[in-house]
């Protein structure tokens, strides 16, 4: 919660969820299946995977659909959204509402100045900062 804090309310920062899941880019769909049921998750939330390079920056993500319908061996890489889309924390709200409209996203990942992820905003998060 501090961290949340600490970035301005009308930044993505300050929209940002910081629970979210994610993985190694490389781990395939019987993987990641296999570890989420081993994890508390809110599965009533989650609707999209962030992915992780071997050095543990944003590399994608994957919708959980497109996980699901995937092949068992198949590798979550192959499986990202194009383009790769991600915001940095200070960006203004603005930018954060023109990119899920030009988008038509469901989630955006925040990412630092190294590209690693901070937090996600998910269109939940949009729909009731517009309606405020």
């Amino acid at each position: 919660m501090r961290e949340l804090l600490e970035f301005d309310p009308a930044t993505a920062g300050g929209m940002m969820n910081t629970d979210f899941v994610f993985v190694g880019d490389k781990s395939t769909r019987d993987e990641v299946l296999e570890w989420m049921k081993e994890q508390d998750l809110n599965l009533d939330q989650l609707d999209t995977i962030v992915l992780l390079d071997g050095g543990a920056q944003f590399s994608g993500s994957v919708p959980v659909a497109r996980l699901l319908l995937a092949g068992s061996e198949q590798p979550l890489n192959e499986l990202k959204m194009e383009p790769l889309l991600s915001i940095q924390p200070n960006a203004d709200e603005k930018d954060v509402f023109e990119l899920f409209d030009k988008y038509n996203l469901r989630m955006l990942t925040v990412v630092d100045d190294d590209s690693r992820p901070l937090g996600v905003i998910t269109v939940d998060d949009v729909v009731s900062k517009l309606l405020k």
